[in-house]
Order: C-alpha cells, then sequence, then structure tokens
C-alpha cells in the first residue's frame, strides 16, 4: 500500500485533500492516464516569482510541487523527493518537464512530463485535469537491490520491463516477459539454489549436481522437487521453483489480458521471492561466520 493511503488511513481521513490527490498521481500512476483534481489550483498575485517565459496578469492560477515518497535505487528504499520547481503557472494549458531528487542521496533524479489543464469556467477554474505524458526512469514498481544482484544486465533489463508492463496492466507483456526470465534463468537460479543449500549446511551436493546438469527445466524440477532447504520454501511449504515451472506450461494466447497479467504478477513474486530468500540465505551465512570468526579471534587473545 502506497504510503500516502496509509497516512490517510492512519489519520482517519475519508477523503484525500487535493494535495494527497496530486501527490498520489506524482508518485503512483502510470504514463498516459488521466486524473482530476478538484481544487488543485492557488491563486496566487502578479508579484509572485515567475519564470521569464510566464506572462504576468493581475494574478495566476498555479500549481504547486510538493515532496513525494519514492523508491530510490541509490538508497536502496522508499525516500523523500523534492524538486526546486515550487509551482507552474496555467492560463489555460501548460506543459511541463518536473525534475525530482533524492533529499537523502541527491543522486537519484525523476523528471515528469505532464500536461496540466485549468477548468474553462469560473465555477471549475481551481481544477485540474492533469496527464503524465513521460516518465524518467520509466515507470515501474520498485526493483529489489537482491534481486538486482542475482540477475544479469540482460535479464534485469527484462525485469524492468515486465514491471512496467504489470504497472500499466499489460498483460500480455507483463508475463511475456517474466516468464522468459525463468525460461533462459533456470540454471543460473539452480545454481544459486545450489550455493545457498551449501552456505546452509548441505554436504551432500550431489541432488543440485543433477539438476545443474539436466537438458531440461522439468527435469531439474522433478529431482529438486522435496529437496530444497527449507529457508528457500514458501511459508506453508510449497517449492517455489515447481511454482514457477508450473507457469511454463500455460498457453498464453489461451488467456486473456487479465488473466495474463494475473499470471505474470503470480510469475513475478514467485520468483522474486525466490531470489530473495537465496540472498538471505547468503547473507546469514556472511553475518554468521562473521561473528563466529570475531568471537573466536576474542578466545585467542585469552
Amino acid at each position: 500500500m502506497p504510503l500516502h493511503d496509509k497516512i490517510l488511513i492512519m489519520s482517519g481521513v475519508s477523503s484525500p485533500t487535493p494535495e494527497q490527490q496530486w501527490i498520489k498521481f506524482l508518485e503512483s500512476t502510470p504514463p498516459n492516464q488521466r486524473v482530476k483534481v478538484t481544487g488543485l489550483f492557488k491563486k496566487l498575485p502578479a508579484h509572485t516569482h515567475m519564470s521569464p517565459s510566464q506572462v504576468m496578469v493581475s494574478h495566476f492560477h498555479a500549481i504547486d510541487y510538493p515532496n513525494i515518497t519514492l523508491h530510490c535505487e541509490e538508497c536502496g528504499g522508499p525516500r523523500v523527493f523534492s524538486t526546486a520547481l515550487e509551482h507552474t503557472a496555467v492560463k489555460k494549458i501548460a506543459y511541463e518537464f518536473v525534475h525530482y531528487q533524492c533529499k537523502n542521496c541527491e543522486r537519484q533524479m525523476r523528471t515528469f512530463s505532464l500536461r496540466v489543464t485549468r477548468g474553462p469556467t469560473e465555477a471549475d477554474e481551481l481544477d485540474a485535469d492533469i496527464i503524465k505524458l513521460g516518465e524518467f526512469p520509466p515507470f515501474s514498481a520498485p526493483l529489489s537491490r537482491r534481486v538486482e544482484k542475482l540477475l544479469d544486465d540482460e535479464h534485469l533489463e527484462l525485469y524492468r520491463k515486465g514491471a512496467r508492463a504489470e504497472a500499466q496492466a499489460l498483460g500480455v507483456g507483463a508475463a511475456s516477459y517474466f516468464r522468459r526470465i525463468v525460461e533462459n534463468q533456470w540454471v543460473r537460479v539452480v545454481g544459486e539454489i545450489r550455493d545457498a543449500a551449501k552456505k546452509l549446511g548441505e554436504t551432500d551436493l550431489t541432488v543440485y549436481e543433477k539438476a545443474l546438469a539436466s537438458k531440461k527445466f522439468e527435469a531439474s524440477v522433478d529431482s529438486l522437487a522435496d529437496k530444497l532447504p527449507a529457508k528457500l520454501m514458501l511459508p506453508d511449504g510449497r517449492n517455489p521453483l515447481t511454482l514457477l515451472h508450473n507457469a511454463l506450461s500455460v498457453e498464453l494466447h489461451t488467456l486473456s489480458d487479465a488473466e495474463c497479467l494475473e499470471l505474470g504478477t503470480d510469475i513475478k513474486r514467485m520468483l522474486t521471492v525466490l531470489l530473495e530468500n537465496i540472498a538471505e540465505a547468503m547473507k546469514e551465512h556472511a553475518d554468521l561466520r562473521g561473528s563466529a570468526d570475531r568471537l573466536g579471534r576474542l578466545a585467542k587473545k585469552q
């Protein structure tokens, strides 16, 4: 759930304010979607400092730019982003590039291309009709740092494309991209599973080596059906690798776009959980080994 929605629920506010709607639009609305925000415009006096391109009149109809919360890939989590652009004045219609910067690292940037239209009559002159024409980096769900480390550049880009397709409800695209990752990377994933099993104390890796030597994903999955370490299994005990293989047997042309979207989301979620569990197992091993080494050195000093 987006941060702004959690704040509304915690504060007991049932109807979001114009500013909260504006923040939600910037944070979580995909490009090419039109949103109307009632009462977003403010009237500013003519002496308010504007850019040289703005025509000075008795007053301006302007929209302000608040701080927003976005995922920062540099910081690896949600951070507050701000912009140096205070507001945009709109006579009837305006096009604006707005550059936001992470206030924490001051390196991650997000640029929005916006089309803002003001209500044509006196009754709705404070209402804004907004379209997000574009966004860079491209709009998508946040990318886990752990997933980023376990995929090569080619498949990391496929993951991003799949996430963007999912965010824009493009079901066939989302399912296709995430399936391609599984189809092309299953050997690498099985290799990561073997390495994680070794770190977790497995001494006999024969079954993992056999799975890696398999020519087909199905044979590899069968050999590991009940062999994955408990830390890599789902909370209910099911094998995520088996579930990912099941997803590849579905013929996309037999599904509606909505069903493809659901399938794509399920594949992404299962792949992400498996990769994050592998990364967590590796991290736990490194942390435990570090603690053991430090305590071992203490014993030698005595």
